[in-house]
């Protein structure tokens, strides 16, 4: 369970480092939460 989390964070990070997803305010939410 506990690596499958870490997955999880990998990919929302990799994702929050798009710059699209950045101009985003509800991806950019979505990202911090």
């Amino acid at each position: 369970m506990g690596s499958g989390k870490q997955h999880l964070r990998s990919a929302t990070a990799a994702a929050c480092t798009n710059r699209n997803t950045m101009a985003d305010p509800c991806a950019r939410i979505k990202c911090y939460s």
